[in-house]
């Protein structure tokens, strides 16, 4: 690619930029979902014009690598689109105001790609073994991504944030106040506004995304004009994105286990092309795995996550639907290992913890006819004592249940002599409910 190239996509996308803020989102507004969808389906077709324009001009092989690296980027940006999510409750701004931070965060992301992707792709090119260290990186960040996917996000940690208190003058008033602006002047002196501090932690977090996304495309393709523009288009469309999937992130709840699956996928691709060739099982310069392999393995592993995530998600509404007209009973039958104790009988069962748990709904244990008197306690923790046998006696589990738990009853010997030493007296039963504002008792 001639410089011409990168000038003219240079200056198509700073124009689509120009026009989407200063004409199209002039005044703060919180943009409504069929405004959000049409931006979305928008960026989504201008890629992909741009993907058949690359198939033309440049060959199949050119627009297959575009394609898988727009989709390994999309798929990036999606999932970090729960940490803007976070940021921006954390600093509780408003939604009107939240599209134009995104934008300046997301102008800031190309600069950074282009710095990313030069960097990279000159690696590689001068020190070939740096193929396998970004295949072994990606490695461990496919590992990082499966185990710890669900790990809290804490913008309050973030160094830079913490920098810019320190050393920058912060107006006092808030989002309110100032609106979108980054500075105020205050008291004769210019202050930075908080809205300032929300787009320095969108930025420093972007450059983590990069660390991520960029040695993954490169995995796919070493054109750097591909790289770039394929890592653009998908960063794009970006805000739209965004606020047509803030309200439904848990649609995609699977989506990082694809992703790391990709990763993984990008990982072994690096490291295995250099090893094949230290090892001269290939060619220098040849593909261990063809462009089509590559865009159905992606394509494939992305598919199967989102319809994963779609399925489970049916079925939690299915079960929430069930559970509203009723609690759904799971009955501790038999077998119950019973001990004699000088104080009396100590029973015990094992069980799992009930699959497909969702967020609103809570497990209790519950009892009816048990003696009073009797104790409880779930994997050796104490839950309580039962006050009376004439009366169902529950306990919230939520919360305390592991992957296998052992319940545990103790009953005194006054009324252990009433007791039928193979089970427990009464009828014991676990059910799930849908949430209800309690806490485990």
């Amino acid at each position: 690619m001639t410089i011409w190239h990168w000038v003219a996509f240079g200056v198509v996308v700073a124009f689509l930029l120009a026009l989407d803020l200063f004409v199209f989102h002039r005044k703060d507004h919180a943009p409504s979902l069929k405004e959000s969808v049409g931006w979305s389906i928008f960026w989504v077709v201008l890629a992909l014009v741009f993907n058949g324009l690359i198939w033309w001009w440049l060959g199949d092989e050119a627009g297959i690598r575009f394609l898988a690296g727009y989709l390994v980027e999309k798929s990036l940006s999606v999932d970090n689109l729960f940490v803007f999510l976070v940021i921006f409750r954390f600093f509780q701004v408003p939604i009107q105001y939240q599209y134009r931070v995104l934008f300046w965060g997301i102008l800031g992301a190309v600069f950074m790609r282009l710095i990313f992707i030069l960097a990279g792709t000159e690696l590689i090119e001068h020190f070939h073994w740096m193929n396998f260290l970004f295949g072994v990186f990606l490695l461990y960040t496919a590992f990082k991504l499966f185990m710890h996917s669900g790990a809290e996000v804490h913008p309050e940690k973030n160094i830079v944030l913490r920098v810019a208190r320190r050393v920058l003058p912060v107006s006092r008033g808030d989002h309110r106040a100032h609106g979108s602006h980054f500075f105020v002047r205050e008291e004769g002196h210019f202050r930075i506004t908080p809205m300032l501090l929300v787009l320095l932690v969108i930025e420093s977090t972007d450059v983590v995304f990069a660390v991520d996304s960029v040695p993954a495309i490169i995995g796919i393709t070493r054109d750097r004009f591909l790289v770039f523009t394929s890592n653009i288009f998908a960063i794009l469309g970006l805000r739209a994105l965004y606020f047509v999937l803030a309200g439904v992130m848990d649609l995609f709840r699977y989506l990082h286990y694809g992703l790391a699956a990709v990763l993984g996928f990008i990982g072994l691709k690096m490291a295995g092309e250099y090893v094949a060739e230290l090892m001269h099982w290939k060619q220098p310069g040849a593909d261990l795995v063809t462009p089509w392999t590559s865009l159905g393995v992606v394509g494939a592993l992305l598919a199967v996550s989102i319809a994963a995530s779609i399925l489970a998600g049916r079925r939690e509404a299915a079960r929430a639907a069930a559970l509203a007209s009723g609690p759904h009973r799971i009955r501790l039958r038999k077998p119950w290992r019973c001990e004699v104790t000088d104080q009396g009988f100590r029973w015990r069962r094992k069980f799992t913890r009930p699959t497909g748990l969702g967020a609103a709904e809570t497990v209790w244990i519950c009892f009816e006819g048990m003696p009073s008197g009797s104790e409880l306690a779930l994997n050796a923790e104490p839950l309580g004592v039962f006050p009376d046998s004439e009366v169902r006696t529950e306990f919230n589990l939520t919360g305390r249940l592991l992957a296998r738990n052992e319940v545990e009853i103790r009953l005194s010997q006054n009324g252990a002599a009433a007791a039928e030493p193979s089970s427990p007296p009464g009828e014991v039963f676990l059910e799930i409910r849908l949430n209800s504002g309690a806490t485990p008792g």
